[in-house]
């Protein structure tokens, strides 16, 4: 099992784009060089779905 960091942790989370973790959540971690362990969810989220994910990991508290 891949180790997954934490999506509070400053320096890392914060550095990435909007559109790169909706990418990971629609479509895997595989299409960005990640773990296949990050699974596809475009099938089962809608496009608000997963704008409304990438909202609530922006307003996690970054540690």
């Amino acid at each position: 099992m891949p180790h997954v960091d934490t999506l509070t942790k400053k320096g890392y989370i914060d550095l990435l784009p909007d559109e790169y973790m909706v990418t990971v959540i629609a479509e895997g971690g595989p299409v960005v060089g990640k773990s296949g362990y990050m699974p596809a969810w475009s099938s089962v989220l809608s496009d608000q779905d997963i704008e409304d994910i990438v909202l609530f990991i922006r307003s996690l508290p970054l540690y």
